[in-house]
């Protein structure tokens, strides 16, 4: 992640946009390829999360705003992107198998267009250390939500945080585990396969000792989004309504 450190140290918030997703999600024209967020919020019933993030979601899109400060970026970025699009197209075909559909590749012909007419996005979290900040009541580093793409892959640091809500209602820690891929099911998944797989929510604490207060946190997240062309329906049902899947990015 050194990179992405090395961005982010050069960056202050009075420096920064200030978007949150249902701000910016309902105006999309694609012109841009690229955004930073620091002040998002996932959550109606809690103030805007306590994180940055560099979202690329069309490395074939000549508009991208490479940082300037840092120029090895594009080049590690892009890498990064491509390889884990590469991982996540596997895990499509994972789930084809492990749920009995005929055809592996059934999923295959909904991500396309990985990198243009499509939403997958790498997204570079960075979570400051929250000593003498003012914290909000009921504020997080990141407030609970699911995703609303197919899968994500997500790769954390050491620090810790991240909760996942079990299907019993209860958040639970998900530790960090050296060399391993935390992947988690997109409601257009969940969707797809019938809610014979659950995009389960999750969210980032803050922490409550002195010592993990003064960390900083960083992580990447992929998520595989389908085609913008195509419609979501569940395999298992012919009479489900299909779900756009560019239009399931709209919020209302």
């Amino acid at each position: 992640m050194g990179a992405l450190s090395e961005y982010f140290s050069k960056q202050h918030y009075s420096n920064k946009e200030t978007h949150t997703m249902k701000e910016t999600i309902p105006v999309l024209d694609f012109t841009s390829a690229s955004l930073i967020y620091t002040n998002e919020e996932l959550s109606d019933d809690r103030p805007p999360d306590l994180k940055e993030s560099y979202n690329i979601t069309q490395i074939d899109h000549d508009g991208i705003n490479w940082p300037e400060e840092v120029p090895q970026f594009k080049h590690i970025m892009t890498t990064i992107y491509k390889r884990l699009h590469s991982l996540a197209r596997r895990m499509l075909r994972l789930i084809a198998i492990g749920l009995d559909i005929e055809d592996e590749e059934y999923f295959y012909p909904f991500h396309q267009f990985v990198g243009s007419d499509n939403f997958s996005t790498l997204r570079s979290l960075f979570y400051p250390n929250v000593i003498g900040k003012e914290i909000k009541p009921q504020q997080l580093r990141c407030a609970e939500h699911s995703d609303y793409c197919s899968v994500t892959l997500l790769f954390q640091d050491d620090i810790g945080g991240l909760e996942v809500m079990t299907r019993n209602k209860v958040y639970i820690p998900a530790t960090p585990q050296p060399g391993c891929v935390l992947i988690n099911i997109g409601e257009l998944m969940q969707k797809w396969t019938g809610n014979k797989i659950i995009a389960a929510k999750h969210r980032v604490i803050l922490p409550e000792d002195p010592a993990s207060q003064a960390a900083e946190r960083r992580s990447f997240a992929f998520f595989l989004h389908p085609d913008n062309i195509a419609n979501v329906k569940s395999v298992f049902d012919e009479d489900d309504v299909p779900v756009n899947a560019l239009k399931s990015l709209v919020y209302d």
